[in-house]
């Protein structure tokens, strides 16, 4: 998200995902949400991944999180992980179609290791 100061952790993610074999683009800390339009009906399927540690907050939270699906059309083929302090008081009840919470990035990499999909990350 703008305003997220922590990247060290996506790096890691981007190297795991290249690890295993996937496609992925690193977009880096602080990035635009209309940036991630780019990749809209660009690819069979695209995964986002993001991280919240320092922003949104946490009342701000699901409201970025629906900005992000509806802007991205995450919906029907895409999907949006997350992952961060600011969304461990989010359910996955109140998330848009498509939109899954990780408690950790060790949570994310045992689902990875299953998909034989593409994926991307920001």
């Amino acid at each position: 998200p703008m305003n997220e100061i922590h990247e060290l952790g996506m790096l890691y993610v981007h190297y795991y995902i290249l690890s295993l074999g996937y496609e992925s683009i690193y977009l880096g800390q602080s990035v635009p949400i209309k940036d991630l339009e780019l990749f809209t009906n660009r690819m069979e399927k695209v995964i986002y991944v993001s991280s919240f540690t320092v922003y949104p907050t946490e009342g701000e939270a699901l409201d970025y999180i629906n900005e992000v699906a509806e802007r991205t059309k995450v919906k029907e083929k895409d999907e949006l992980w997350l992952s961060g302090n600011r969304t461990k008081h989010l359910t996955s009840g109140e998330l848009p179609v498509n939109c899954y919470l990780f408690d950790s990035f060790m949570d994310m990499f045992v689902k990875m290791q299953n998909l034989g999909k593409k994926i991307e990350a920001h």
